[in-house]
């Protein structure tokens, strides 16, 4: 993305528009971190590039901050994600549970976080799996049908 248009988006968020980014563990399907944290540095949020996961490899989320976002929500499954760590700019809406770890390090990562921004709304998901009609868990559901998974993406299309 050139700075020209990282620079229209901005001001689109500024003057009321919402931006919806969803990311991707370190770098899958050729997901660039370095655009991701460019995007979203003037939004206090930044993507890690990094894999966060739990032993069944679906991410438990059930550490959610009150939000309009959250509101009805209480637990959310992702396959795996990035994570996601805000600045004075930023909220983390929601943690990875006590039992996901990165490599190196374990405990509880953001995988969902909003920033206000002039007139505008952005939000950050760790990872496109929470809304997929694929089974990543292989329980016979869409990822979509998953706990919460649906009621998320619901308040963030309304909010």
């Amino acid at each position: 993305m050139s700075e020209e248009q990282r620079n229209r988006l901005t001001a689109f968020v500024a003057e009321g528009g919402k931006l919806v980014v969803t990311l991707e563990w370190a770098g899958f399907g050729g997901f660039s971190v370095q655009a991701a944290r460019e995007l979203l540095k003037p939004f206090g949020l930044e993507p890690g590039e990094d894999t966060l996961r739990e032993e069944s490899g679906q991410l438990s989320v059930l550490t959610l901050q009150p939000h309009f976002l959250t509101e009805g929500v209480k637990e959310l499954s992702l396959y795996q994600s990035a994570s996601i760590e805000a600045t004075s700019e930023g909220s983390i809406l929601a943690r990875s549970s006590e039992n996901s770890f990165r490599i190196a390090s374990s405990g509880a990562f953001g995988v969902l976080a909003t920033s206000l921004y002039g007139a505008g709304k952005v939000v950050v998901v760790g990872d496109t799996s929470l809304w997929l009609d694929s089974d990543s868990a292989n329980q016979g559901r869409a990822n979509l049908a998953m706990v919460d998974n649906r009621k998320l993406l619901e308040r963030i299309l309304a909010w």
